[in-house]
């Protein structure tokens, strides 16, 4: 019970943020209350695939955590490059590091670390980064105590970064738009993989009252007039990436008095080469 006590802190935590900064500094919080940690480390692919953010904790000696940003174009030869690679995780010991050619081992050990974690950010069955712990302590004893919340923790960190990455997708397609189209109106709702609201901006809450705190709901549990018109169209689009869209569909809102006239349209939001979400435009 404490246990799963522990794991929902940690999901508590990572949900209520989609900035990635912010959803480390939650993590390095947390696990503070399983594992004695010197060092944790995020290594995160990004969503254009051109390179890993890397997001380093440390803990001053008040038990401040100190979060540093960098970026790297590859992981080179290291343990952390392996974990990205087949998905799994790993314990290492400082007597790992003599006959290792990780480079990132030998340097954590050459630091004063001398038990390192390295878990995989799974989600979807991808992997989206990692996350290193790393102690000062020999035979630091939570992190085989933890081990495993350790991993389940991993998963909600993976599915926190892949919402707040495509939260970052879906603002930088919005600007985009609004640039292009300058005085067209467009009502955009950008939705995740699974169908729920990520967001609905400004002209789509104005015209169509679609309020700002749907983001979280499923679209056709916020709108079930929509399933019969768009629900087959959503599942294609999520399932093959190929685009939609439904002209001229009348629909009368459960909040409305008139039917409207409506056309639906439907494009992937893709993340490398795979589908992330969708965005929706409508118009009237």
């Amino acid at each position: 019970a404490e246990l799963e006590a522990q794991l929902n802190e940690v999901m508590e935590a990572v949900s209520s943020t989609l900035d990635i900064a912010q959803i480390v500094r939650a993590v390095a919080q947390n696990v503070r209350h399983m594992v004695l940690y010197n060092r944790l480390t995020i290594s995160v692919r990004d969503a254009e695939d051109t390179g890993f953010d890397v997001l380093r904790v440390l803990v001053g000696v008040d038990d401040d955590l100190d979060v540093q940003r960098d970026r790297r174009e590859t992981l080179g030869r290291s343990a952390v490059a392996r974990t990205y690679a087949d998905g799994q995780d790993y314990l290492y010991h400082a007597a790992d590091a003599a006959d290792s050619d990780f480079e990132d081992l030998r340097a954590w050990v050459e630091s004063g670390e001398q038990t390192s974690l390295v878990l995989p950010l799974l989600t979807g069955g991808e992997c989206l980064g990692t996350v290193h712990l790393g102690s000062n302590q020999p035979e630091e004893a939570g992190f085989t105590t933890y081990r495993p919340l350790l991993r389940r923790m991993a998963q909600l960190v993976a599915g926190a970064v892949q919402n707040a990455r495509l939260f970052t997708q879906a603002i930088s397609l919005q600007v985009l738009n609004e640039s292009v189209v300058e005085s067209i109106q467009q009502a955009i709702i950008v939705l995740d993989d699974a169908g729920q609201i990520i967001l609905a901006n400004s002209f789509m809450q104005e015209r169509f009252g679609w309020p700002v705190h749907n983001t979280g709901q499923h679209v056709f549990d916020y709108r079930p007039e929509l399933r019969h018109l768009i629900g087959d169209d959503l599942a294609v689009v999520l399932a093959t990436g190929a685009p939609r869209e439904r002209i001229n569909q009348t629909l009368t809102a459960p909040d409305a008095s008139d039917p409207q006239v409506m056309s639906f349209y439907l494009y992937p939001l893709r993340a490398a080469e795979t589908v992330r979400g969708a965005v929706m435009l409508v118009e009237d």
